[in-house]
């Protein structure tokens, strides 16, 4: 069976949230990608190959054979969202599940306040992947994890986080009753990063890409962090892009 009209018809609908959570499905693009996801025996519902490609994983994932749609070049570019179409494309099942807020005591989570380019969703996911942080804490209005310039940004980091969307300011206020931990939070005005205690067992705060973190929201943290710059230069620009800042605060944190 090759591909037909309904496949290119679903998959290209799968750019869309509703049509995500219609049909309880999501893309992800590239070998790499789609291995992970077959070595974490992830629910796949198609999977979309080139021959050589097709061989390879029917020798390695004999089961799947029923799930494979064998392609040509130009079938994939059809449905492919890269310039330059991979070997592969997975037609996958998202997975869902309740927070329980006080299984995160122990553990250094983050939480996200209306992020929104998919880009830098996708980089925070991988780098929480890199650094053993299991959960990410989103609000309602941030990216959908399972959009799909999230999932490829991710490279494949997804399958080892689980990510949460709440209602950031109850969410936060629970945290803090039920676990006794401290919510950190980034600001361009707070406390140098290289200064503060880092306690393992809390929450990190990060704002949306241009307004920072929402007023309810400031309210909730218990210590306000900050990057310093520490150019010379006559200019420096005036922020970090998130994903950026999320790398030096995690490794400050998990690094010492």
């Amino acid at each position: 069976m090759g591909l037909s009209k309904k496949n290119i018809s679903l998959i290209k609908s799968l750019d869309i949230k509703k049509y995500r959570d219609k049909h309880n499905m999501f893309i992800a693009e590239g070998a790499k990608i789609v291995n992970d996801m077959l070595n974490a025996n992830l629910p796949l519902n198609h999977i979309f190959a080139g021959e050589a490609y097709a061989k390879h994983i029917v020798s390695q994932y004999p089961n799947i054979e029923d799930k494979l749609i064998l392609c040509t070049d130009n079938e994939i570019k059809k449905i492919s969202r890269l310039n330059s179409p991979p070997e592969v494309i997975a037609l996958a099942y998202k997975q869902e599940s309740l927070i329980d807020i006080k299984s995160l005591k122990s553990e250094l989570c983050i939480a996200l306040d209306c992020i929104q380019d998919p880009g830098n969703f996708g980089t925070i996911i991988r780098l929480c992947n890199w650094f053993g942080i299991k959960n990410i804490i989103c609000s309602t209005n941030s990216v959908d994890l399972y959009n799909p310039k999230v999932i490829q940004a991710s490279m494949g980091g997804f399958i080892g986080v689980n990510v949460y969307y709440v209602d950031l300011p109850n969410f936060i206020e629970d945290y803090k009753t039920k676990t006794a931990n401290p919510v950190y939070g980034t600001f361009m005005q707070g406390n140098d990063i290289r200064e503060i205690n880092k306690n393992l067992q809390s929450l990190i705060v990060f704002g949306n890409e241009g307004k920072g973190i929402g007023k309810d929201i400031e309210e909730l943290i218990d210590i306000k962090i900050t990057i310093p710059a520490i150019s010379n230069q006559n200019y420096h620009v005036e922020s970090l892009n998130i994903s950026t800042a999320a790398s030096v605060v995690v490794s400050a944190f998990k690094l010492g």
